[in-house]
């Protein structure tokens, strides 16, 4: 008995056959990359000119490492190929595209995930961002404008062989989130998408970063190795979506997360468009509180059991201060505003909808 307990105190103490310390690859320069093309550089942050969105130019008021694909006449621009090779792992960066802008992220260098300008996207397709290209169409549109920075997380289990070589398992996206929002789930790949640097698969193999398709940039761009942080989704319930056609004024919680922590708005009213732009605004504080572009509202959390009251925008949010509506009444147009630090001048006096069936909110 005493020697056993000997092992198992040296076992929790020291993992047998444990994976040991979760391995971060961490790709920030160009000695990273097996021999990038003269398009690729690194610099301090990147932007886009309102006048030419069509472009991305470099900004030298911000440290940080950024890298940047700019191609031109002199400089074509060329796919990159990590120095090192992955099989499982959870790749996690920031990207930044152009107005009309391609790239994307070829795991093992055969399966693509696509990085696209999908900003004014309608009907969204598997070359739009968070798409498997030519597999699989993301679940919603969750892309952010041309010029902002966008996250990018992908869980990817490697295809699997048997001592003889005979593929065993096929290759599997178990997850892509993109700003925040899951876009693809448990996608089998039969083999290779398009444009794969080969069509024989293999176990571990560089990360590929398109560069031919013109200017992009990448930061934080962090490779987690092997799957030990992987979660399944929690809910299992089919989504239930609201239709903004059918239902374009929705009053629910929400769930706001910011520098500061997460909150909830009780009296939330989420307004919607047809142009796919939609916004949630708080009742209680007349405050715009975000915006966002595409799909409306997932109400899965609010309509499904027992619910929680909760609804979800189904795009890339856009938080807003949501900073307090300061009223107060003037005698004249030369009176000084009232200091109202505990803004008492704004009462709320709730809404009523016009004949288009928008909010005209009232206080």
């Amino acid at each position: 008995m005493k020697n056993l307990l000997v092992v198992l105190g040296v076992y929790f103490i020291f993992p047998m056959g444990g994976n040991g310390q979760t391995r971060v690859t961490e790709l920030k320069r160009l000695s990273d990359f097996n021999e990038p093309s003269a398009s690729w550089k690194v610099v301090s942050d990147v932007g886009i000119e309102l006048k030419r969105p069509n472009s991305l130019i470099e900004m030298k008021n911000v440290e940080q490492e950024v890298l940047w694909n700019n191609p031109g006449k002199r400089e074509a621009g060329e796919d990159l190929y990590t120095n090192e090779s992955f099989g499982d792992l959870q790749l996690e960066l920031d990207f930044m595209m152009k107005e009309n802008g391609n790239s994307g992220i070829y795991l093992q260098g055969r399966y693509e995930v696509q990085l696209a300008d999908s900003w004014l996207v309608k009907h969204i397709t598997s070359e739009s961002s968070g798409g498997i290209y030519g597999v699989m169409s993301p679940r919603v549109n969750a892309s952010k404008a041309p010029g902002l920075w966008q996250h990018l997380k992908v869980f990817f289990k490697a295809p699997k062989f048997d001592g003889s070589g005979t593929k065993t398992q096929n290759a599997k996206i178990l997850r892509v989130e993109l700003n925040g929002m899951v876009v693809q789930e448990n996608v089998e790949l039969l083999g290779p998408t398009a444009g794969a640097v080969a069509s024989e698969e293999v176990s571990n193999a560089p990360l590929r970063i398109q560069g031919d398709h013109g200017a992009v940039a990448f930061k934080n761009i962090q490779v987690t190795h092997g799957l030990d942080d992987f979660k399944e989704s929690a809910s299992t319930a089919d989504p239930i979506w609201v239709d903004y056609n059918n239902t374009p004024v929705l009053r629910s919680f929400m769930d706001i997360s910011s520098h500061t922590g997460r909150h909830r708005v009780v009296h939330a009213i989420s307004v919607a468009s047809s142009q796919n732009l939609h916004y949630t605004y708080d009742l209680d504080h007349g405050s715009l509180i975000q915006v966002w572009r595409g799909d409306f509202l997932d109400a899965t959390p609010m309509w499904d059991g027992r619910g929680n009251g909760t609804s979800i925008p189904l795009g890339a949010v856009q938080q807003l201060s949501g900073a307090v509506l300061n009223v107060a009444q003037l005698g004249d147009i030369n009176q000084e505003w009232p200091k109202d630090t505990v803004v008492t001048g704004f009462k709320p006096k709730g809404y009523k909808l016009a004949a288009n069936n928008k909010p005209v909110f009232q206080y």
